[in-house]
């Protein structure tokens, strides 16, 4: 069913659908990723050993379990059939599953986790009038202050994160605190002002900014693909709105949203924060609008990483701050010296620092994880 010899060998080469490929991963598929049971073995070849020269990993096989209802996730746990698992346990149930640790034999203990509770704005929308919002630095400032990150820290998530930019982690190797703790402060005064310094100054009878052209009311979508953040976008649009821009939201199914941020079909989303902090180094596409479902960047990342070729793709402007922070990227990856690398690192955050091409809100979570009584090199609460 496939066209060309290209196409063949493409769908041969994707491990996640052929088990059989080579690879030098820590576990191998045994079967596609999307069954309701996925197994993965120990690969014999992997390239690491602990201190005292045992083959590692120490796991024969993981097996990963399909779900289509995080209230079916949860009883797993609670009955004692997860092993171990960060990824979607909410904090929100850390008191249901502390009650449940002696019956399903597991404990629950916190991390530090790595990701940021933040707001892509697709500085290539489309619509050229969202375009031009977004990439106005005066409205991501705007949009930056006027939300209330300790309001939000405190009603939904127990105060168990602090207000942060995006950015490396504090247990990063390149934590970068300039830019970490800058511009954190709930001003919707100060997100007037640079609104109305940035031209929207027009409002209607219930006080929401009006577009240069008078065409109607300024706002866009956010679009999210977990239902646990949809009081987080609430609260979001509640803020938008006290500085007079309107935002709708939608929850999408997770193969939708691929396919809008694919076409750049797409206006803001809050899918994934900015998330693999504490390593940004090894992939540090994010930070530089590479990673095209981080879509605050989408056609820019979609024209550079399919090699011009991509229909939804377009080249940045000339003279744009991307092309520097694309240039840093390039140093860095061919860049062996270890200080001299982070310093260009550095210079991508200083970029993020004076252009603020998102707003990052929260970071710092104490992610509840799942502990099977007996698992063993777990390092508890780092």
């Amino acid at each position: 069913g496939l066209q060309t010899w290209v196409d063949v060998y493409n769908n041969m080469r994707n491990e996640n659908t052929n088990p059989e490929v080579p690879q030098i991963h820590t576990w191998l598929p045994t079967n596609e990723a999307g069954a309701e049971i996925h197994i993965m073995v120990r690969n014999p070849y992997w390239w690491a050993v602990d201190p005292e020269g045992n083959q590692l990993p120490y796991l024969d096989s993981i097996t990963h379990r399909l779900f289509d209802s995080l209230d079916v996730f949860n009883m797993w746990i609670m009955n004692g059939e997860i092993d171990f698992q960060s990824r979607h346990v909410d904090i929100a149930n850390y008191t249901l599953f502390k009650e449940n640790e002696a019956e399903g034999d597991f404990h629950l203990t916190k991390s530090i986790g790595a990701g940021h509770v933040a707001i892509h704005l697709n500085h290539t929308a489309k619509d050229p009038v969202l375009r031009r919002l977004f990439q106005n630095r005066d409205v991501r400032f705007a949009l930056n202050y006027a939300v209330n990150r300790e309001e939000i820290n405190e009603l939904i998530y127990d105060g168990l994160a602090e207000p942060r930019q995006c950015g490396p982690v504090d247990a990063s190797p390149l934590y970068y605190p300039k830019l970490a703790h800058a511009y954190l402060e709930y001003d919707p005064e100060k997100a007037n002002s640079l609104l109305d310094q940035a031209g929207y100054t027009e409002r209607d009878a219930e006080g929401f900014r009006l577009w240069k052209d008078g065409s109607g009311r300024v706002g866009y979508q956010i679009e999210y693909i977990d239902a646990a953040d949809e009081d987080t976008v609430a609260l979001y649009v509640k803020y938008f709105a006290d500085v007079g821009v309107q935002c709708p939201y939608k929850y999408v199914e997770r193969s939708l949203y691929t396919e809008h941020y694919s076409s750049n079909n797409i206006e803001a989303s809050v899918a994934f924060g900015v998330d693999r902090s504490l390593l940004p180094m090894l992939q540090p596409e994010i930070l530089v609008g590479l990673m095209s479902d981080h879509p605050w960047a989408c056609a820019w990342a979609l024209w550079r990483t399919s090699g011009g070729t991509d229909p939804n793709g377009e080249e940045p402007p000339e003279g744009h701050w991307i092309w520097k922070a694309w240039d840093l990227y390039d140093q860095t990856r061919v860049t062996p010296d270890e200080a001299q690398r982070a310093e260009l690192f550095y210079g991508i955050l200083d970029i993020w620092y004076e252009e603020l091409p998102m707003a990052g809100y929260l970071s710092q979570f104490k992610q509840p994880v799942i502990v099977k009584n007996g698992l063993r090199n777990y390092v508890d609460n780092l």
